[in-house]
């Protein structure tokens, strides 16, 4: 079983909350880490890698905030995993075992998480279900 950090939870449920607006206007980072059940502090450390992904963009100002870059159709899940599962980490040089080629596996997750889009996940968030999954929690 391969688990996923917390980090990259929120980032997906943050992608997704933006995803399910009707209106694509600016949202503030508070705002949006209360709407995705995300505390602040961990909004505030999530969205600049969002951005720096390019999945988010930001608007200075008064009114300021952050919205999707793009359409969440276009933006895959696995390749959200990957960044944020790799941001900020240093590579492992020399191998951990001969026979297992951990990046070759790590590859075919993502490969499968981009199969769904941010978007596939915002319609399926909208249905009510007892078991969401990364959604939740």
């Amino acid at each position: 079983m391969i688990r996923l950090s917390k980090r990259t939870n929120q980032a997906v449920r943050l992608l997704v909350h933006l995803a399910q607006r009707d209106d694509q206007t600016v949202m503030s980072v508070p705002d949006l880490s209360q709407a995705s059940g995300i505390t602040g502090p961990n909004g505030f450390k999530i969205v600049p890698i969002l951005v720096q992904a390019g999945f988010l963009r930001t608007e200075k100002g008064r009114g300021g905030g952050v919205l999707l870059a793009m359409q969440p159709r276009h933006i895959r899940v696995g390749d959200v995993v990957k960044f944020v599962e790799t941001f900020g980490n240093n590579p492992v040089v020399g191998l951990i075992d001969p026979f297992l080629d951990v990046d070759a596996a790590f590859d075919a997750f993502v490969d499968v998480l981009n199969q769904n889009s941010i978007a596939d996940l915002a319609v399926t968030a909208k249905r009510p279900a007892n078991d969401q999954g990364m959604l939740e929690g």
